[in-house]
């Protein structure tokens, strides 16, 4: 089911749920690896549902799930089974870790509520986080996947959700998290919209703590004392948890960063959040911490006001209002919020980077300071509070889980492993953000650039955007900035009444017309790469400025022989610069057809080809790689055999072994 905009605009998809989930109980998209988070205590009833259910308005009055089919898409309660948390049986052995139920899927992982044993019958609730076989077998997304999470475990702070581990089980990757009982800020924003608003203390809360997280984040060394020169890039509503007692968590940090430079498919693309992009962002310049400063901006705003100030219809209009629309004043639209948290607002969303805030924590004190002179201090048990209140049914109710998983097939039990049960689709109606490819190249924050003094506003004034109206050629002109005020008139004079005269038009001076289109730069590594722009050849090759482009969102190629070819698109704005910067991969050798084996051993053994469990045997007529094949087989006591078969490319061979031997 898709939500309708806040301001009629497309359809957007909705997510269920929340219990330490991005806001999508069946479905996630990519960017979203590193998301979701955990919590060690379960809902005070402790029961675990099954479908969505009526929620509850701060008046106490019932809403009906018509009602709130608006704001959540609820599962198919045939799905799932209603439990206790401390009763949930497993549905699968996954490494060392119990899987209880199904909270995510998305198209390169899934995600699981689970429970690790530890000494003493303890037990800890997570997530587990696990990568898709058929990305496994991406060397290059593994090595990146396994970077971003080496940084996402160094960063450990009250208010970023905590990556626990990062390992390898049955053939493929995991990420064991945080789980947190809550809901997405999100959805707070949009359940407080029924009741009048959020609170604006709650809301100065709840932003300053992320400021805290932020701040923390882009401070952030590494053992040897580097800076990590970390930037999260995603900083949205979606991305930030509060738990039912007031706990604020920030999301996916590092690994939206891993899947957006996949080498193959997903290189270079940025999906979905494009209402929190940064000026810089949107037209594809440099960025730097000061962009989740921005995006901050507008998650304040938006928790005040209850919408967002800049999505539209499509993406590329709601980038442009992010370029080019004025800084948006919350008073206009909740009248009631206070001058300071409207000059906090101000700050945050300038659209030059060193007119805003420096850091997140300078953002914080500005914060804690507006709550502090307000007298009405807040503490997590008021959010919890607050956020029990609204969510009173998903307390009682718990986290929504599919059960029915599991491998079941020939010979299998009830409790199987996890291998091989990753192909099942997401149900009807989940959606996944649209991606746009825009560059966004980080660079470390420095000086601000000198500028010529009394220039600034004119300049910003003349700097206008075209953009061209679905449906007819009209322009409509907004500004990076607002003309200077003219000069007032000198006061009216009376003078005697000049005899008349045959008036003379004045000559019309001449007026510059603003830019109507824009450029593109293009380059690669290596460069002299063939360019194609919306399906035609640009004459010259990489690196190569392309100018007279007309604003929009275009189509772009970059190919060298004997590389692997970039496609994507590239947002051009009238009077910008747009940059895309791209490394080509180098094209590997062509694959052979694959073969068939088929294998016996005596006793029985598990088949590991590489990391992909094979099977156990008697394996029949299966699909592998050609070529010589190095085969690990571990018997019933876990003794592990070595062998090696050839497979030639479209063949068929049948193995016997005897491991006693």
């Amino acid at each position: 089911m898709s939500e309708q905009g806040d301001d009629g605009g497309a359809p957007r998809s909705t997510r269920p749920g929340g219990h330490g989930m991005p806001e999508s109980a069946s479905t996630f998209d990519d960017e979203m690896l590193g998301s979701i988070p955990i919590e060690e205590t379960a809902p005070e009833s402790g029961a675990l549902l099954t479908g969505g259910s009526n929620s509850q308005n701060l008046s106490g009055e019932r809403v009906s799930s018509e009602a709130a089919s608006a704001e959540e898409h609820e599962l198919d309660s045939n799905d799932f089974e209603r439990v206790t948390l401390l009763d949930l049986p497993k549905i699968a052995t996954y490494g060392p870790y119990e899987l209880l139920g199904r909270i995510a899927f998305g198209g390169m992982a899934e995600i699981y509520l689970a429970r690790e044993l530890g000494s003493q019958g303890t037990q800890r609730m997570m997530v587990i986080k696990r990568v898709l076989p058929h990305v496994a077998e991406d060397d290059t997304f593994v090595q990146m996947f396994r970077d971003e999470a080496r940084l996402a475990m160094q960063l450990n702070h009250p208010h970023i959700c905590h990556v626990y581990s990062f390992g390898e089980a049955e053939g493929t990757y995991y990420l064991a998290m945080e789980w947190v009982n809550g809901t997405p800020l999100s959805k707070l924003i949009r359940r407080a919209r029924k009741t009048g608003g959020m609170p604006i203390p709650i809301a100065l809360k709840i932003i300053a703590q992320v400021a805290e997280a932020l701040d923390y984040a882009h401070r952030a060394c590494s053992p040897s004392g580097e800076p990590l020169g970390v930037v999260h890039r995603d900083v949205s509503p979606q991305n930030v948890m509060v738990s039912y007692d007031g706990v604020v968590k920030l999301l996916d940090f590092g690994i939206a960063k891993a899947t957006s430079h996949s080498t193959r498919t997903e290189a270079g693309v940025i999906k979905g959040k494009f209402a929190y992009m940064s000026p810089q962002q949107c037209v594809g310049e440099p960025i730097d911490a000061r962009a989740d400063i921005f995006a901050l901006g507008i998650c304040l705003f938006e928790a005040l006001a209850g919408k967002n100030p800049f999505r539209r219809k499509t993406e590329f209009e709601t980038m442009t209002k992010i370029v080019g629309d004025p800084t948006p004043d919350v008073l206009s639209r909740r009248a009631e919020v206070p001058e300071a948290i409207a000059s906090v607002i101000e700050k945050a969303l300038m659209k030059q980077p060193e007119r805003r805030y420096q850091s997140a924590g300078e953002m914080q004190l500005a914060l804690e300071q507006v709550i502090a002179s307000s007298g009405e201090l807040v503490n997590a048990a008021r959010v919890g509070e607050y956020v029990r209140t609204l969510f009173a049914d998903d307390v009682r109710d718990g986290p929504q889980l599919d059960t029915k998983l599991g491998v079941h097939g020939p010979g299998s039990s009830s409790e199987e492993s996890l291998t091989g049960d990753s192909q099942r689709p997401p149900p009807p109606g989940s959606t996944e953000l649209d991606a746009v490819a825009v560059p966004a190249p980080i660079a470390p924050p420095g000086p601000p650039p000198k500028r010529r003094r009394g220039l600034l506003l004119p300049l910003l004034a003349l700097l206008a955007l075209s953009v061209f109206l679905a449906g007819g050629g009209a322009l409509a002109w907004v500004f990076l900035g607002q003309p200077p005020e003219p000069d007032p008139e000198p006061p009216a004079v009376a003078e005697p009444a000049p005899p008349p005269t045959e008036v003379v038009p004045a000559p019309t001076p001449p007026v510059e017309e603003p830019a109507s289109t824009g450029s593109l730069f293009v380059e690669s590594d290596p460069p002299g790469a063939r360019i194609e722009l919306d399906g035609d050849d640009v004459a010259g090759r990489t690196p190569l400025d392309i100018g007279m482009v007309s604003p929009g969102v275009h189509e772009l190629r970059i190919s060298l022989d004997g590389h692997v070819a970039w496609q994507g698109n590239a947002v051009v704005m009238a009077g910008r610069r747009a940059t895309i910067t791209r490394s080509l991969e180098r094209q590997r050798a062509p694959t052979r057809p694959p073969g068939h084996l088929s294998l016996n051993t005596r006793p029985w053994s598990k088949v590991y080809v590489g990391r992909r469990l094979l099977g156990t045997t008697p394996i029949g007529r299966s699909e592998v790689p050609s070529g010589t094949l190095r085969l690990r087989l571990v018997d019933r006591d876990g003794t592990e055999h070595r062998r090696t078969v050839r497979v030639p490319p479209g063949g068929h061979v049948s193995e016997s072994f005897d491991l006693r031997n």
